[in-house]
């Protein structure tokens, strides 16, 4: 694999030994469980019991339980240390190996994680905390032991009390012969997120262990080296499970030991070959394709990748079932028949949704619209469309003016209202040469009319009761009252 500065840090290993337990591997993945000797502690079991201190381990990929991590409770627990071993509990799937999403699931795991760091270090704030994580559980604990490094973490601790373990790294940095998967694929899938390097672990003192040829800490370039890219995934099925023996030796804590251990091994071919009893010569190939490299083409996978939903939803309540599913399917699980039948039933139901949604994203527009002509502040946030039967115009405030002044009809200046009489009176009333002008024509608009005080309000009439004057004049009263008297009329009209 040519030379590498801190492969010469790496430490020696039976290489017999290693091609067994890696052809072992290709078989079945039996992890040994000896030696742990008490099940994991949890915050809710175990809020107070600061003991020496606390290791919390995040578990990889469809591992709940932690076994590929076993081995830590022999080096915590039973060799001069008194530690209590936490195992942070978070989906560790990623479709289509589950119904959850990686970056779904690496969300909630740091959130936990942070969570659980937070609480023990309340509870006793003088004892050191490690944080170790697996595959995808490294991915996790190395981006919370960066933030607390960089003093960028939600939790409030002393970094000089943390130190870290990570094993198999997705986004470990190593060098331009293997590095992290996250460094290497610009993207997979929408929602699997290749997010490139860190920025580093500050000052938190952090240990990466990585088998050589393992893909997902320790990938080649498909450009640059094709035949080492298809050996390494080959390399995940044989090399990927061997961290065993590592996970219960821990690093090595000596002032000057390496952060970055890669564990020399034989290409996943020869690996298997040998395991065989087949003859295997490994020619190394020194010389680079001279290529970009492929994670070039990072940026324009994020960019897409914000547009589509994260895997395995589509999208306007549509979602895909996973491999696991399907597997119980075929065996005729009925739990997973129906599994399957509500997710066909969501993607028949896609373009029904899709116009659905729509609709009411245009409703939502409008309203926003209407609100913005009549002066009404759109609410903030979401809101959903009421039926068009509910929807009415908000009644004006005092500081809202609904008709402009110049929409008014004009007002005319009002003259001497007419004489009102009594409704049975038959006789004209002769107390005086009063003359009552011709009553002028009431406005179109009630809020144009003048505000008078009525003397008397004669009782309604059916018909307009007609009055004589002396001049010969005859004034009208309509049936609603409306005829009223000036005050310079009063004493004509009350005798």
């Amino acid at each position: 694999m040519g030379s590498h500065s801190k492969r010469a840090h790496a430490r020696k290993r039976s290489a017999t030994r290693r091609r067994t337990m890696a052809a072992t591997a290709t078989v079945a993945v039996t992890l040994p469980v000896v030696g742990f000797l008490a099940q994991p502690a949890t915050a809710a079991d175990d809020p107070v019991d600061c003991a020496q201190g606390r290791v919390f381990v995040v578990p990889g990929t469809a591992d709940p339980n932690s076994l590929h991590t076993a081995g830590l409770e022999t080096r915590y627990g039973t060799q001069g240390k008194d530690y209590r071993i936490e195992v942070v509990e978070y989906p560790g799937v990623l479709w289509p190996l589950g119904a959850t999403s990686y970056d779904q699931s690496v969300d909630e795991g740091i959130a936990n994680l942070e969570t659980a760091v937070a609480a023990y270090h309340a509870a006793c704030p003088e004892r050191p905390v490690v944080i170790v994580g697996y595959s995808q559980g490294a991915r996790i604990a190395g981006d919370v032991l960066s933030e607390i490094g960089r003093g960028q973490s939600s939790v409030d601790i002393d970094p000089a009390q943390v130190s870290g373990e990570l094993y198999s790294d997705p986004r470990r940095t190593g060098d331009a012969q293997g590095r992290g998967i996250e460094l290497i694929l610009p993207g997979v899938l929408p929602g699997i997120t290749m997010s490139g390097p860190r920025e580093g672990f500050g000052q938190v003192r952090v240990t990466q262990f990585c088998v050589e040829g393992d893909p997902i800490c320790d990938l080649q370039d498909p450009l640059h080296y094709p035949l080492r890219a298809v050996d390494g995934l080959l390399g995940y099925f044989v090399k990927h499970v061997t961290y065993d023996d590592d996970i219960t030796t821990g690093p090595d804590v000596s002032e000057n030991s390496p952060s970055d251990v890669l564990i020399p091994s034989d290409p996943a071919f020869g690996v298997i070959l040998r395991s065989l009893g087949l003859p295997y010569h490994h020619i190394a190939v020194e010389n680079p394709l001279q290529y970009p490299d492929l994670a070039v083409l990072r940026p324009l996978f994020h960019a897409v990748d914000q547009f589509l939903p994260a895997l395995p939803n589509l999208g306007h309540g549509a979602y895909l079932p996973d491999l696991w599913v399907l597997r119980d399917a075929l065996s005729g699980s009925p739990t997973a028949l129906q599994a399957i039948g509500d997710s066909a039933i969501s993607i028949l139901r896609y373009p029904e949704n899709f116009v659905r949604d729509w609709i009411a994203e245009i409703d939502r527009q409008l309203d926003r619209l209407d609100g913005a002509r009549l002066g009404v502040a759109p609410k903030s946030g979401p809101t959903t469309p009421a039926p068009a039967a509910q929807r009415t115009v908000e009644a004006p405030r005092e500081d809202q003016v609904w008709i402009e002044p110049q929409d008014l009809p004009p007002a005319v200046a009002p003259g001497p209202a007419s004489v009102s009489t009594p409704p049975h009176a038959t006789e004209p009333v002769a107390s005086g040469p009063a003359v009552a002008e011709p009553a002028a024509a009431e406005p179109t608009d009630e809020s144009a009319a003048p505000e008078r005080s009525p003397v008397s309000t004669p009782a309604p009439s059916p018909e307009p009761v007609r009055s004589a004057t002396p001049s010969g004049d005859v004034a009208s009263v309509d049936g609603s009252g409306a005829g009223a008297v000036d005050k310079e009329l009063e004493p004509a009209a009350a005798s």
